[in-house]
């Protein structure tokens, strides 16, 4: 019998409930693409630790996500199994809310966040995955701060 060796590590930090955005980057062939994501739910008032949706995006049942991770690339007729993953986590950007009307204007923030960092990363020639719609205005700070640790994490 044969077997393969895997390893993960994550730090503890990242079990921290709130609004994370999250860069990947997939190996697949010779090619690279880059998904990101946010961690903050579209009908309820759960924004959930990076961790917590990592298994989500690479389910590939019939009731997945037409945006996740696995979605994506299976629409490029690509098999999630046969690609190399690397995963940045930025966060949390906000903390978790406990009604649906404090969560909404964090999502929508995290929605522009993602949709602009989407924009410059094809500006600047890469390959993104994912569909991403504007919600409300993002501070220049925070968007000026997140494309820095984004094309840091991609240099790497």
């Amino acid at each position: 019998m044969s077997m393969d060796e895997y390893a993960l590590s994550f730090d503890g930090e990242m079990l921290k409930r709130g609004f994370w955005l999250q860069v990947w980057t997939i190996g697949y062939s010779d090619h690279n693409y880059i998904y990101l994501n946010q961690t903050s739910d579209r009908i309820y008032a759960n924004a959930p630790s990076a961790i917590n949706g990592l298994s989500q995006h690479f389910d590939s049942s019939k009731h997945a996500p037409d945006n996740s991770l696995a979605s994506c690339l299976n629409a490029l007729d690509i098999d999630p199994r046969t690609c190399y993953f690397r995963m940045l986590a930025l966060g949390p950007l906000f903390e978790e809310q406990l009604t649906l009307h404090k969560h909404e204007p964090l999502r929508d923030q995290m929605d522009s966040l993602a949709c602009e960092i989407a924009a410059y990363l094809k500006w600047r020639g890469f390959e993104v995955l994912g569909i991403f719609q504007k919600g409300a205005t993002v501070s220049q700070a925070l968007l000026d701060e997140v494309k820095s640790k984004v094309i840091k994490f991609l240099a790497e």
